[in-house]
This record gives C-alpha cells, sequence and structure tokens, in this order.
C-alpha cells in the first residue's frame, strides 16, 4: 500500500510539472506573471546547414551527416532542403521545450541562485587560499581606477581605424588577476575576473572552442568576406570587426586558463584580400581600454566604445569616400544612476556580483526623416519608466539590446554625400547604426543574426548602394561562435 501511495504521489507531482510549466509560461508572456529572466536559453543540441565551397554543397551537422548529402553537385533540391529545415526545426523544439521546463519550475532562480552563490564563495576562497600574488604595481591600478572618475570625453581619441596588419606582439603589461571559471554557456565559457586586491572585477566570455577548430572556422569566414568584397567592383567594402578582450595580446596576463585568439585574429587579417577597401577594429589594445569601453557584464561595448568605434569607422570610410565628412563630436554621456546594467554574462550564470551604472551617448545628429530612423526609449528612462515593456524588471534585462530599435532603413534627407551604405551587421550595429547612418545620406542594415538570405548585387542595384561595412562580433565572424544557423554564406553573390 505505501508503495502505490508513493508512486501515486510521485506520478502526481510530474503530472502538476507537467502542466505547471508551460502554464506558467503562457502567462508570463502574456503579462499576467512575472518570473525572473536568468537568460538560461538553451541552444539547440545540433544545427543542421550546407557548406558551400568549390562548386560542392555539402549538409552536414554537429552530429550525424547522411551519406546521400555529403558531397552533392548542383544546386540544393527541394528534398535536400526539407528534411535540413525539418530537422532545425525538430532541434529548435527540443531547445524551446528544455527552455520552458527548466526555468519555469517552481523556485527555480531562487535555488540556481543559491547554488551559484554558494559554488561561487568556495571557489573564490579556495583559489585565493592557494594564490599568493605579488602587489599589483600602484601605477596599474591607479589608471584603472581613474577611468571612472575621468572626464567621459578625456579618453576618446581621434586616430584613425587600422588599415594594415595588426603590429607586432606588444609586451604585455603589468597586470596581476585571478580568473575563475563560473560557468558553461553554450559556445562560450564565463569567468569571473578580479584584481588579487579585489579592487576591480568584472565577467569575461571566452570561446568554448578548441583553437584549431576555431583557426580552421576564421578561414572559412575570412574566404566568404573576399568572395563579398571580389562580387562587386562598383561598391568600396568595407570591414569592421568588434574584437573582443581574448583577441588581444594581453589577454592571457588576465584569463591564463583560456587561449588567446590574437594569432587568430591576426591571420585573418593577412588574409583579406585587396578587394576590401579598408579593415579597422574596436581598439582595446590595453586593459585600461577595456575596462572604459566595455561593460563589466556584458560581452558588447559600452556607451564610450561604441563612440570609438564609430569614430574609427568613419574615419576608416573617410580615407576612400572623404565626401561623408569626419565624426559627429560627442557631448557627452546620459547617464542613469538607478539603472544597473547586468548583461549577458551576468545572466547566463546568475551572477549579480558586478554592474555597470547604464548610460548612452549624447549627440547632435543631422534632421532625420520622420520614419526612417532609429527611435530609442530615452524619454521612458528620463522619466524613470524603463520597466515598461518588461524593460529593467529584473537585474539581467538587455537594456543594450532594447533601448535603440532596428530599422532597416535609416535616412538624413539632408546630408546630400551622395552616398549610401549597407550595412552587413549583427547585435553591435545596435547602438551604432544612427550614429554612422549620419554621415550618409541613407543606410540599410542587413542584420546577418537574423538568418535571412540577401541577394547581394541586386540588393546594391536596386538601392544604388555606394560603400558597404561589415561590422560583426569577432567571435561571429573569425569562429562561427554564436548558435546561428547560417553565417556569412546568407550573403549570396554570382
Amino acid at each position: 500500500m505505501r508503495d502505490k501511495i508513493y508512486i501515486f504521489v510521485i506520478a502526481g507531482i510530474f503530472a502538476v510539472l507537467l502542466v505547471w510549466c508551460p502554464s506558467v509560461f503562457i502567462l508570463e508572456k502574456a503579462g499576467f506573471l512575472e518570473i525572473e529572466d536568468l537568460a538560461n536559453y538553451k541552444d539547440p543540441e545540433r544545427v543542421y546547414y550546407f557548406n558551400t565551397g568549390e562548386g560542392r554543397v555539402r549538409f552536414t551537422s554537429y552530429g550525424a551527416v547522411p551519406d546521400e548529402y555529403k558531397n552533392y553537385r548542383g544546386s540544393i533540391p527541394f528534398t535536400a532542403r526539407f528534411y535540413m529545415n525539418t530537422l532545425n526545426s525538430i532541434e529548435r523544439l527540443k531547445a524551446q521545450v528544455d527552455t520552458v521546463y527548466t526555468n519555469y519550475l517552481p523556485f527555480y532562480a531562487e535555488i540556481l541562485k543559491f547554488m551559484n552563490d554558494t559554488e561561487r564563495n568556495i571557489q573564490d576562497e579556495f583559489v585565493l587560499m592557494l594564490y599568493k600574488p605579488a602587489e599589483i604595481p600602484s601605477q596599474t591600478v591607479q589608471n584603472i581606477n581613474n577611468i571612472e572618475n575621468a572626464d567621459i570625453t578625456s579618453n576618446i581619441e581621434s586616430g584613425t581605424a587600422a588599415e594594415t596588419e595588426p603590429e607586432a606582439e606588444p609586451a604585455p603589461p603589468a597586470l596581476n588577476f585571478i580568473a575563475s571559471k563560473i560557468a558553461d554557456a553554450g559556445m562560450f565559457r564565463v569567468y569571473r575576473v578580479r584584481s588579487a586586491d579585489d579592487k576591480i572585477g568584472f565577467l569575461d566570455i571566452s570561446m568554448a572552442m578548441r583553437h584549431d577548430v576555431a583557426a580552421q572556422n576564421m578561414l572559412g569566414e575570412q574566404a566568404h568576406i573576399n568572395r563579398i568584397a571580389a562580387a562587386n567592383k562598383d561598391v568600396n567594402f568595407f570591414v569592421y570587426l568588434a574584437t573582443r578582450m581574448q583577441d588581444t595580446a594581453y589577454y592571457n596576463q588576465v584569463n591564463p586558463s583560456e587561449p588567446s585568439t590574437y594569432d587568430i585574429f591576426h591571420d585573418f587579417i593577412n588574409g583579406l584580400s585587396d578587394d576590401v577597401a579598408g579593415v579597422g577594429w574596436f581598439d582595446i589594445d590595453t586593459f585600461d581600454k577595456r575596462m572604459e569601453r566595455c561593460f563589466k557584464t556584458d560581452h558588447h561595448w559600452n556607451a564610450l566604445g561604441a563612440y570609438q568605434a564609430y569614430t574609427e569607422v568613419i574615419n576608416m570610410i573617410n580615407k576612400a569616400v572623404p565626401e561623408i565628412g569626419e565624426p559627429l563630436p560627442l557631448k557627452g554621456l546620459i547617464e542613469f544612476p538607478n539603472v544597473e546594467y547586468r548583461g549577458s554574462g551576468a545572466g547566463r550564470t546568475g551572477t549579480p556580483v558586478y554592474y555597470d551604472n547604464f548610460a548612452v551617448m549624447d549627440i547632435d545628429l543631422p534632421e532625420q526623416h520622420p520614419t526612417e530612423k532609429v527611435n530609442s526609449k530615452l524619454d521612458q528612462y528620463l522619466n524613470g519608466r524603463y520597466d515598461i515593456d518588461r524593460l529593467g524588471r529584473n537585474d539581467y534585462t538587455s537594456h543594450y539590446e532594447n533601448f535603440y530599435d532596428t530599422p532597416s532603413v535609416i535616412t538624413y534627407p539632408e546630408n546630400n554625400t551622395g552616398r549610401k551604405l549597407l550595412i552587413l551587421g549583427d547585435s553591435y550595429v545596435y547602438w551604432v547604426s544612427w550614429l554612422i547612418g549620419a554621415n550618409f545620406d541613407r543606410t540599410f542594415m542587413h542584420y546577418t543574426l537574423f538568418e535571412r538570405d540577401l541577394d547581394y548585387n541586386r540588393f546594391i542595384r536596386e538601392n544604388g548602394i555606394t560603400d558597404v561595412l561589415l561590422l560583426q562580433y569577432s567571435a561571429r565572424t573569425l569562429a562561427k561562435a554564436t548558435s546561428a544557423t547560417k553565417y556569412l554564406e546568407q550573403i549570396i553573390t554570382p
């Protein structure tokens, strides 16, 4: 009898959970409930796609590959596309079900936070017990601490983006840090990095990918960029990479547990063809710049970093196209001291230790088109209503991704430069598209993270494009370290 009662109780619990999780998910999406979003999203276990190259089309995945599609020559048949899309739909559905039956379990957020805090505290104490570092040079700490107190425009440089290969690897700075892994998050690993005296701390994301695989992926993406650059000689094709700390020469002075991708980045730049009119990258070549221009807990650039990237992009393009003029001056930052921003690193790990006071750029723009422009939630934030539409209701809301919208066209009708720009970008474009567009008559965006095919030459012809800018996250462009099904192969050229 006790066994039956036990079985019935367990069966009842599972039955309740079976209905509970999707019910809470639906109620939360409908706005009747508020569930803390820990950004614990599940990626598909496998992603099926076609690799193209040298006239071959190969159907492949992270797992098994059907033999009949390994070396198919010619156009991709409907049955193959249908088979691939069906498998990807199944994988996405499995990931969604996994997400729902994880994030919407009763007390999941509270239990996860408690476990993460406990594990982190134990690990930190153990690491500190074993690690007896030398004193951090006082000048290094002073320089880093001064970043937060410096005038907001004093460190914005007027230099141009690089157009040649990176310089020889500089000597590493005097840094003394402890890096402890706190989570595996899909294609990335998240580390808590702090100085030995615990005065400086942030979360860093490294690629969870073997170095040789990342290097091989880079060659494939490099070939795609050269293909796109050569596809239309009537436009100027520019490349700008939103680099990460892992792409720098000093990375292993901060985190010796992961390989620096500086060599992969270096080889990428060297292998771009002469069809690329200009190449630039996000300047964080010193640790001070990284702390000034990047969020502490997110993989994107902050307001100062976005402005720096904008100036580098415009200075790079201006050398070939002087008609676009100079970068617009930065008046300052608009800060929201009550908005504590914890980004992707904090969200995916439930680690609330560090945060940034949210801020955006203050810049005077030329007259904008009434509808073809980037809208922001500035008024809502200034009025303290940043929690509207689920903004700011928890520590891990992505203020970065939601502050600006993502139109497909931006027009400044009185510019009269005679230049029209096409940006092939990802989420890094969100904070600079409205600025870059201010130096052109009209700017079109193709967001590659949305995985939509673009008939490249046809789009250029139909919209009178004069210049093209590929601006993307280096982990995406160099190593394909995102969960997208399609990357640069979605840009279709003859």
